[in-house]
């Protein structure tokens, strides 16, 4: 539950790959809530394409290419309901649903380019990692303390 609050930045119009690893003994059925899963990839093989849900069974994983074709926000669930209520969600905010860039004054294509991920929900550097430019402050704060703690922090 560690990534419970955050938030996913994806560019829109753009390819987004999702790791996923279902470590219980109850199967996932994975679903991106508006969108088409285009390729599934289980043991180094493409399984399916233009697919809505992939069932993951127990101590098994998934790798699931999408293209969010238009800004909005999406949910990816666990198809078993359930599940919902204990957290096995994740919000994915693609490109600049809101048009909240043009009141920022930035040209920013996404909230991705903007804000980019947590620097814990990327892969930690390795050789074949990429830089991540954008160090985040994550949280419920009032403007004033979040400007305290950006000082603190040298953001």
């Amino acid at each position: 539950k560690q990534y419970q609050s955050q938030l996913l930045f994806v560019e829109a119009g753009q390819h987004a790959r999702f790791f996923v690893e279902n470590q219980g003994n109850e199967p996932v059925f994975f679903h991106i809530v508006g969108e088409i899963i285009d390729r599934v990839y289980q043991g180094n093989q493409i399984q399916a394409s233009g697919t809505e849900t992939w069932l993951v069974g127990g101590s098994q994983g998934m790798i699931a290419d999408v293209v969010f074709d238009e800004p909005g926000v999406y949910v990816a669930v666990n198809h078993d309901y359930a599940a919902l209520f204990t957290g096995a969600a994740s919000v994915i905010v693609a490109g600049d649903p809101f048009g909240l860039n043009q009141q920022l004054g930035t040209s920013a294509q996404s909230y991705a380019e903007l804000l980019g991920n947590p620097s814990d929900a990327i892969p930690p550097m390795g050789k074949n990692s990429i830089a991540h430019p954008k160090v985040n402050l994550h949280g419920l704060y009032t403007d004033e303390r979040a400007a305290e703690i950006a000082t603190e922090l040298g953001i």
